[in-house]
C-alpha cells in the first residue's frame, strides 16, 4: 500500500473522528437540555403535587365546614319549629285566658246589676245630720265601703296599696267601744289628711 493511500485512510478516520466528535457535542447538548427540561419538569410536578396537597386540604376543610353549616341549620329549623309550637301554645292561652276574663268581668256586672245597692253607690257618704259632714269614701259609719270592697274587682298596684291602707284605717274605726265610729267627727283634732280613693273605685 502506498503512502498516498495510507495517508488518505488516516485523513477518513480523522474525519470520522471529528464527525463522530461533532455528534457526540451535539448529543451532550441534547442530552443536557433534556436533562434540564426533565428537571423542570420534575420542578414543575413538585410544585403541581403541593398544590393538589394544599386543595385536597382546602377542600377538606371546605367539607367540614359545609357539614358544620349543614348541622347548625339543621339544629336552627328544629329550634324553629320547637318556638312555633310553643308560640303556638301561648297564643293558646293567651286566647284561654281571654275569654275567662270577658266570662269573669261579665259574671262581676252581672252580680253588680243584681244588687240593690249597686245603683246608689257613689263615692259620696249616705246623708248624715247637718252637724255631720263626714265625706270620707272608707269612714265606717258614713260610706258602703265594707259593701263595695267586698264586690270589687281585684287590685294591683298602687290601687291595692290604697285600698289595704284603708282597711286597716275602716278597722281600727269600726273597733270601737261604741261600735261604727265617724273617723271624722269622733276625733279629738280635726284630722286634715285627704285620703283619695283607688282609681278602680266605683263612681
Amino acid at each position: 500500500m502506498s503512502s498516498k493511500q495510507i495517508q488518505k485512510f488516516k485523513d477518513e478516520i480523522e474525519a470520522l473522528k471529528k464527525e463522530n466528535r461533532d455528534q457526540k457535542e451535539a448529543h451532550e447538548e441534547d442530552i443536557q437540555y433534556l436533562e434540564k427540561k426533565n428537571c423542570d419538569r420534575r420542578s414543575i410536578n413538585a410544585d403541581s403535587n403541593t398544590e393538589i396537597e394544599r386543595l385536597k386540604k382546602k377542600n377538606h376543610e371546605l367539607v367540614i365546614k359545609n357539614q358544620e353549616i349543614v348541622d347548625e341549620n339543621q339544629d336552627l329549623q328544629k329550634e324553629n319549629l320547637e318556638l312555633v309550637a310553643v308560640k303556638s301554645k301561648l297564643n293558646a292561652k293567651i286566647e284561654e285566658y281571654k275569654e275567662k276574663q270577658q266570662e269573669i268581668e261579665q259574671q262581676l256586672c252581672a252580680k253588680f246589676e243584681k244588687l240593690a245597692v249597686y245603683a246608689g253607690i257613689t263615692l259620696s257618704p249616705v246623708p248624715v245630720d247637718k252637724l255631720q259632714h263626714c265625706t270620707e269614701w272608707w269612714c265606717p259609719k258614713h260610706s258602703k265601703f265594707a259593701t263595695i270592697v267586698d264586690e270589687l274587682k281585684q287590685s294591683i298596684g298602687e290601687d291595692k296599696l290604697i285600698i289595704d291602707r284603708a282597711k286597716a284605717r275602716f278597722k281600727y274605726w269600726n273597733s270601737k267601744p261604741n261600735g261604727e265610729t265617724c273617723c271624722k267627727n269622733n276625733r279629738k283634732y280635726k284630722d286634715r289628711n285627704t285620703f283619695l280613693p283607688p282609681s278602680n273605685w266605683p263612681k
